[in-house]
């Protein structure tokens, strides 16, 4: 199980991505206000709006870690810009719980099942 934690190594979204094969080789590079991320409530439908929009997926990731939240994890966005993508679809759906720690500090984190897909418009 792979728990994703702040200064723990490298980070899940760099280690878990997994690039689509069908993806365009040359991506049009983003706007001076992206990559963004979406968390939206229903991610199926924010990525036909993408589709739509003429992105493509480009990658995904997977993983369990602790709730992601994009407004203070820069690793969502350093990845994004690591492999070309202007918008992030990320959601989280609680898979659990975990004890941390040892000794009088113990405790016990949720643990959701992390997901990401990177979008990027094609070169043309």
């Amino acid at each position: 199980m792979l728990i994703g934690a702040a200064g723990c190594g490298s980070s899940p979204y760099r280690k878990s991505y997994h690039r689509i094969a069908s993806a365009p080789a040359s991506l049009a590079p983003c706007r001076p206000d992206e990559p963004g991320v979406n968390t939206p409530a229903d991610p199926q439908a924010e990525g036909e709006r993408l589709r739509g929009l003429g992105y493509v997926s480009v990658g995904y990731v997977s993983f369990k870690g602790v709730a992601p939240d994009p407004a203070r994890d820069p690793d969502i966005l350093a990845q994004a810009r690591r492999v070309g993508a202007c918008r992030v679809i990320l959601s989280a759906n609680r898979g659990g719980s975990r004890e941390v720690g040892y000794g009088p500090e113990d405790r016990r984190v949720a643990v959701y099942e992390v997901s990401a897909i990177f979008f990027a418009k094609p070169l043309k």
